[in-house]
């Protein structure tokens, strides 16, 4: 009896510590989630972030079983667990993204953001802790080890590049770029395309330079444009803002840099229907020089969020 007592003390000061021990990792987690790792700069959780490149992860941790099944459905095999799925989701995210939004999350695990295997182990368990079990099962490949994955990334192609140049191409509106016509740099800016303040935090140089050459390949979500025709046979092409259920706004680029909006009743809409491509234009390899070119990636590469947002003003 005596031997059963210990060892029944025994399981409870080990459960005891394991729930201490992932009580410290939802909170390491919650500060890597808004700080380190850059989460919030794609996705909204508690009211805090942008919902504009990825979905909101309110109730993560209560939808991941649910998850888990659909990408068992879409990609064939076994159903994930939610352990599986938010390893997953954070090492391995082209694997399978949320309907409507395009795989463009960058494995964590990899510069530029670069969590090692602590760090991880503490965001996952924030996300689980969202409505599910942060206690759950947790593998990482053993690849999230390797410290070549946290060195930077090389970018040949911005390789002696002038910053202040690319700086001053970028804010040029009367330049054959343009970018900030449409690319804001502060919170509220402009409303067609996405701001970029901490682009250069979150993606790597080659994220970055295909973008930018080929805008049409992924188009982040909230930035498609949209074909309306009225019932009055108008027909607008846009972005959709501001949506509810009986109506939104559509911006329409009316030149290169300045944009008309219009809320729309949808009652008042016959038809509409997604756009293909991006309303950046996919010739900037003809519009600038390869010295342009270059010295605009040097700029951009600079783009880390509101720490270095002041660096990259004038010069």
């Amino acid at each position: 009896m005596r031997a059963c007592a210990l060892a029944l003390t025994a399981a409870l000061a080990l459960a005891a510590c394991t729930r201490t021990d992932h009580a410290a990792a939802i909170r390491d987690g919650e500060a890597i989630f808004f700080g380190k790792g850059r989460c919030a700069e794609c996705h909204v959780l508690g009211g805090r972030g942008s919902a504009v490149r990825g979905p909101a992860l309110d109730g993560f941790g209560a939808r991941a079983d649910a998850r888990g099944r659909e990408r068992a459905a879409a990609k064939g095999g076994a159903p994930l667990t939610a352990g599986e799925y938010v390893v997953e989701s954070l090492v391995d995210p082209g694997a399978f993204a949320a309907d409507g939004v395009p795989p463009i999350m960058p494995d964590v695990s990899r510069a530029p953001i670069g969590l090692d295997r602590r760090e991880l182990d503490a965001v996952a368990r924030f996300l689980l802790a969202r409505g599910g079990d942060p206690a759950a099962r947790l593998d990482w490949p053993a690849a999230v080890d390797d410290p070549a994955r946290r060195a930077p990334a090389p970018a040949s192609f911005a390789e002696g590049g002038d910053v202040a140049r690319g700086r001053a191409i970028f804010h040029d509106l009367e330049g054959a770029a343009r970018c900030v016509g449409c690319h804001g740099l502060e919170p509220g800016g402009s409303e067609i395309g996405p701001d970029l303040r901490a682009i250069a935090a979150i993606q790597p140089p080659e994220a970055i330079r295909v973008a930018v050459l080929e805008p049409n390949r992924e188009i982040v979500a909230g930035y498609h444009q949209t074909i309306v025709t009225t019932k009055d046979e108008l027909i607008l092409i846009g972005i959709v803002k501001n949506e509810t259920d009986d109506a939104f706004d559509l911006v329409v680029r009316k030149t290169a840099v300045a944009t008309e909006t219009t809320r729309l009743a949808k009652a008042d809409v016959a038809e509409r229907a997604p756009g293909q491509l991006s309303i950046m234009p996919n010739n900037y390899s003809e519009l600038l020089t390869p010295e342009e070119l270059r010295d605009l990636f040097a700029f951009l590469l600079t783009l880390r969020g509101d720490g270095e947002r002041g660096a990259t003003r004038g010069s």
